[in-house]
């Protein structure tokens, strides 16, 4: 009961490892937000812009699939 309530497990009983489990949560927790961030950008103008005829869909689903790599080497990262 106690690891399904805790926020932090600590496998190895070494409670100097908190502060770099919390650095390495918020290190995670901003790539996932540039990664929506990307991804949102992405979304957001080159759908519109080639629904409206300004580009060919082909760039548009060429963009998308760089919006896929680029979210994947951003999580490698």
């Amino acid at each position: 009961l106690a690891i399904l309530s805790g926020d932090i497990i600590i496998v190895r009983g070494d409670i100097e490892l908190v502060p770099e489990i919390i650095k390495i949560a918020r290190k995670t927790r901003s790539r996932i937000l540039q990664n929506l961030l990307w991804a949102f950008l992405y979304n957001s103008l080159l759908i519109p812009t080639a629904m409206t005829g300004f580009i060919p869909p082909e760039l548009s689903a060429f963009a998308m699939g760089i919006s896929s790599i680029t979210v994947v080497l951003n999580s490698i990262r």
